[in-house]
């Protein structure tokens, strides 16, 4: 069976996405958790852009190598 590279495969899509909204909600309620429990000494938006960066980064990194595997 041959597949065009413009074929999506619909099921690791919807699993793809439903784990980062998942991901997104579960970093969020630790980040605040740790916002409240220092009092205001950690900056939301720092964690926030420290941990996006690295996901960026690392998941970018991780996802090209992946690829190239054949």
């Amino acid at each position: 069976m041959s597949r065009n590279k413009s074929d999506v495969d619909n099921i690791f899509l919807v699993i793809a996405i439903t784990l980062i909204t998942m991901g997104f909600f579960v970093f969020t309620s630790a980040a605040l958790g740790i916002l409240m429990k220092n009092e205001g000494t950690i900056r939301f938006s720092n964690a926030l852009l420290g941990q996006f960066g690295f996901g960026l980064i690392g998941g970018g990194l991780a996802m090209y190598i992946v690829s190239r595997i054949k």
